[in-house]
């Protein structure tokens, strides 16, 4: 019988992990066990004798109508394009990007891809291109553009329930680019894509467990933008590494509450690498 490499020294360095590891604590802490549900998940049981909270929790849509607002045309998307099995073949991390322009169309049809509204579940629930743990939707999708045709330089976010942008800053994306290492990686990028996680919006009904369900929407979305910007001819690179704080504090988010979790970078790629 071959074993593996015990690399713990290599994980852990000469301190083990000890009784307050946060990432085995946290994974314990967020199971579900048959006998203890009402304690773990205490908002499943609340939704089902509580009509108002349904209605209350059916719709994540932010409250933003003081806000610049732009509404996108109606998303048109060529299926003939690019056939699922080629999208995924064929799909690669860019590791520079080239000049190029794009449209408003090509806007709308990514944004709606991302995260558009598809449906009205169960005549109360938002149905949108992903799924979502309850239809809870604590995941909000924004932009940073540079000044294009019919948009300013700023950070937007996208709200699926109207298919339009509304403005939440001024800044363009060689700001955003400065709050990671490799400010580099956005030079003629066409899209900045923050994924940002109000991770209120699940944990009354989920409890500890709503994390787990929030990261893995934000990976739904973000498969959802690598794959719908190649319908343009577009390529995108997912960026983990960021300055949390400093990406926070440009979207004017606590960083606790609301946490920016994912970004994408897409454009014109320039070269390819195997990632």
């Amino acid at each position: 019988m071959e074993f593996s490499p015990n690399i713990a020294s290599l994980i852990y360095g000469s301190d083990p992990p000890s009784l307050g590891d946060v990432s085995e604590d946290y994974i314990e802490g967020s199971k579900l066990h048959r006998r203890l549900s009402l304690i773990e998940v205490p908002g499943v049981h609340l939704l089902e004798n509580a009509p108002w909270l349904v209605e209350a929790t059916s719709s994540p849509r932010r409250s933003l109508d003081n806000r610049p607002h732009m509404s996108l045309p109606t998303p048109r998307v060529d299926e003939s394009a690019m056939t699922l099995s080629t999208l995924f073949a064929t799909r690669r991390s860019p590791e520079a990007f080239a000049f190029g322009r794009f449209t408003t169309q090509d806007l709308a049809n990514w944004c709606w891809i991302a995260a558009g509204q598809t449906a009205t579940v169960g005549g109360i629930y938002e149905g949108r291109t992903y799924p979502s743990g309850g239809a809870l939707f604590p995941c909000d999708l924004f932009l940073a553009l540079d000044a294009g045709p019919d948009w300013d330089a700023g950070t937007y976010l996208y709200q699926s329930s109207t298919h339009e942008l509304v403005l939440m800053g001024r800044e363009p994306i060689t700001s955003v680019a400065e709050t990671t290492p490799q400010a580099e990686l956005f030079e003629y990028s066409a899209v900045v894509w923050i994924i940002v996680a109000s991770l209120w919006r699940n944990r009354f009904k989920y409890g500890q467990r709503a994390l787990r369900f929030t990261m893995i929407e934000a990976g739904h979305m973000a498969q959802n933008i690598c794959l719908g910007v190649r319908t343009s001819g577009h390529e995108a690179r997912c960026v983990g590494g960021y300055y949390d704080d400093e990406l926070a504090d440009l979207l004017h988010f606590d960083s606790l509450h609301e946490v920016p979790i994912y970004m994408i970078v897409s454009g014109i790629p320039a070269t390819t690498s195997l990632t």
